[in-house]
């Protein structure tokens, strides 16, 4: 059988072609989907960052991060449907990669108990329906659960190193600040 730390590549793998595979195939098809890809394109359009309209009527009931993302993507790559759901499955696949870091730590201090912790945690939610689905379309919820994912790593992480616990402490509170500017 083979060593667990040899699965990780392979999970990685199979998460990335679920989570980007044909992710341009389909039209934008939710209400709030549009909402997150027009308003960049827009922002763009207009060279006003801070403001966020849609449909040029003001937008100002949701934080402006998630379409800061967005447009950095545009800018990057051009507007397209592709495009424009990118950054949402890099969140999930981030989400699934802070679920093995996660479950590692669940794991205790045996490092091969600790990679089987870690990969059964990825692997479970890797292949979450309702992940995958909310990672192949624009909901900014990955975005939320991504940073809230990252305020408990960060907290654990600080109860497992004590002698890092501000650095890791100070992290946790930039997480939860980038959770409440998405969300």
């Amino acid at each position: 059988m083979s060593r667990p730390q040899n699965l990780l590549p392979a999970l990685l793998v199979a998460a990335l072609s679920l989570y980007f595979v044909d992710l341009g195939g389909s039209a934008i098809w939710d209400a709030n989907e549009a909402f997150y890809v027009e308003t960049p394109r827009e922002m763009m359009e207009r060279g006003d960052y801070v403001f966020p309209t849609f449909n040029y009527e003001p937008r100002v009931n949701k934080p402006v991060l998630s379409y800061w993302i967005v447009a950095g993507f545009y800018k990057l790559f051009g507007v397209s449907v592709a495009v424009q759901r990118i950054p949402i499955a890099i969140g999930g696949v981030l989400i699934v990669l802070l679920a093995f870091l996660l479950g590692r730590l669940a794991g205790g201090m045996d490092r091969t108990t600790a990679t089987l912790a870690g990969l059964w945690a990825a692997t479970g939610l890797a292949v979450s329906p309702r992940l995958l689905m909310f990672s192949r379309r624009i909901f900014i919820d990955i975005y939320i659960t991504l940073f809230m994912a990252s305020t408990l790593l960060f907290f654990a992480l600080a109860e497992r190193y004590p002698d890092r616990r501000r650095l890791f402490l100070t992290l946790m509170y930039v997480a939860v600040g980038l959770g409440v500017l998405t969300k």
